[in-house]
């Protein structure tokens, strides 16, 4: 009789009815530590990159950073603001300061609404 025993990095296969108690914990372990693993790698890249976000994240934070990421990569991503510029029928400075503009305002904006809900 083959028992089949899963684990993410690869698939056990025992020929015995009777699988040994000691493999099964040790799978368990390798589970786990895989799971606090993931769990680390994932709390690492939220305190790197702030538009990660988290559990706690709410709506307003989640989109004041994909503006402001957004804004932020349309200057410095020269092909793209000349695309922009030539679909706005204006010249690239003039949309890279319309970026800029709204880089402003969003954190304005994003700050304006912390001041709001401290109080």
């Amino acid at each position: 009789m083959f028992i089949l025993l899963y684990c993410p990095t690869f698939l056990l296969y025992l020929t015995s009815s009777k699988t040994p108690q000691n493999t099964i914990n040790h799978l368990t372990q390798r589970t786990m530590a895989d799971k606090l693993r993931t769990q680390q790698q994932l709390e690492a890249l939220q305190n790197k990159y702030i538009g990660t976000g988290h559990a706690d994240t709410t709506k307003h934070e989640w989109t004041s950073n994909i503006a402001r990421d957004s804004y932020a990569s349309y200057q410095g991503h020269p092909p793209l603001l000349h695309y922009m510029s030539i679909g706005m029928g204006q010249g690239v400075e003039r949309t890279r300061m319309k970026c800029a503009a709204g880089l402003a305002t969003q954190s304005l904006r994003s700050e304006n609404q912390e001041q709001r809900l401290t109080k």
